[in-house]
Formats: C-alpha cells, structure tokens, sequence
C-alpha cells in the first residue's frame, strides 16, 4: 500500500546507517586505547630500544632526520609513563637526538641533546644513567660544540657526584685532555650499560668510602639493551 515504505516504528536503514559507522569507529578507538594502557612500560621500552639498535645500525633509514625524531618522541612517551624505565627512556631521549646529530651535523641538534642530558641528570640525579649523562654532554661540549668551559664544568659536575660512578675514571682522564689542550677524543662505544634493575645511587654524601656500585646485567624484557652503539 505504501510503496515498499518501512513499516510503522521501524527505522530506515538509510537513517541507521550513520550511526552504524559511529559506533565501529567508536568501537576501534576504544580497542586501540585499550590496547595501548595493556602495554607495560617495559614492553613499551623493549620495543623502543629495538628500533634504536634497528635504526643505530640501518646505514640508509639512519641517516634520515624523521627515524630519529619519531623514535626521540617515543622515548619521551615512555618517560611520560612514569614507570620502572622512565629514566632510562629519559637517558635514551637525548641519546636518539645525540645520534640525528652525530649524523645531520647539525649544532641545533647537539644543544639539544646537549639539554635533555642536562635535565635527565637534573631529573634523575640517583639513578644509574645520570653520570653517563653528565659525561656525554661532556663529550658532546668538548667535541661538537667546543665549548671547553662546559665540558669541564659537566665533568666537575660528575666527578663530584659520582666519585665512586662507573664513569669517574673516563671523566677524570677527558679533564686531563682538556686541561692540556688535548682535543677530547670520541670513545668506540657509549658506556651506557647501567639499567633501571640496579639500585639506585645514593648521594654522593652517602656514598663516602664505596668503591664499587652493585650492578647487574640489563635485562629489557628479554632483550639486551646495553646501547653500545658505536659512534659514526
């Protein structure tokens, strides 16, 4: 009688269909977020420090700029988790930034890295990474930058809070360079093996008489993140 019109309370399919489209989308934004709050920031941080050692070694994705900052923005998410690994995620945000430099060359890109070491070391001043930290912006002002002043200071700044750090020794000898006009040479690998499963540092107050730090082996969810990457 009507033409093939919907019987009376029935809606139109063409007036349900934009509300079907509402709700997959809805749908798959919710799988997404609940996928992303499931992952662990130690999942999260493997995953980074396998496309760092992937990108470390690509001789053609590694020069390009985007791997890089992609990857820096990665750590800096995870550092935003505030979990176990935050401050190694920190220490691996410069570190990425550090390597775009070694690469693009660019002094914009190692006064970056330059401050987010600084503020790693500031944020997370007991933890394993800091005087590697320290020590890299070091090497980063007496290299690149040559900014002897700084570097010195950075060094002062490690050899003083970390007197009984695993870096100490590297940084005193870096000094010594420095003060005799040395140019600083870049070592074959980072001295980046400290990882959030060591204890953290005690002040260098508390510290008084340590001549050793406890430390174990790395351990990111099976993966062996030690970062030694070699320098370009």
């Amino acid at each position: 009688l009507y033409g093939g019109d919907p019987a009376p309370g029935r809606p139109s399919a063409r007036l349900l269909l934009p509300f079907l489209c509402l709700l997959l989308c809805l749908s798959s934004v919710l799988i997404t977020a609940t996928s992303a709050q499931a992952e662990t920031p130690r999942e999260a941080f493997a995953k980074a420090m396998s496309r760092f050692e992937a990108l470390s070694a690509d001789k053609v994705r590694g020069m390009q700029r985007e791997p890089w900052e992609r990857l820096e923005k990665e750590f800096a998410r995870i550092h935003g988790m505030r979990g176990q690994f935050a401050g190694e995620a920190f220490f691996y945000q410069a570190r990425s930034r550090e390597e775009l430099a070694d690469r693009s060359k660019n002094k914009a890109d190692y006064q970056e890295a330059v401050r987010l070491y600084s503020r790693m070391a500031q944020s997370w001043p007991n933890h394993a990474l800091a005087d590697n930290a320290l020590y890299n912006q070091a090497m980063i002002f007496s290299g690149p930058l040559k900014d002897k002043k700084s570097a010195v200071k950075a060094l002062d700044q490690l050899i003083l809070q970390y007197p009984s750090g695993d870096m100490v020794k590297e940084a005193v000898v870096l000094r010594e360079r420095l003060e005799n006009g040395s140019a600083a040479a870049r070592p074959a690998t980072r001295q980046t093996t400290a990882t959030a499963s060591q204890p953290a540092r005690q002040p260098a107050s508390t510290r008084a008489g340590r001549t050793t730090e406890a430390a174990e082996q790395p351990n990111y969810g099976g993966l062996n993140a030690h970062g030694a990457a070699a320098r370009p």
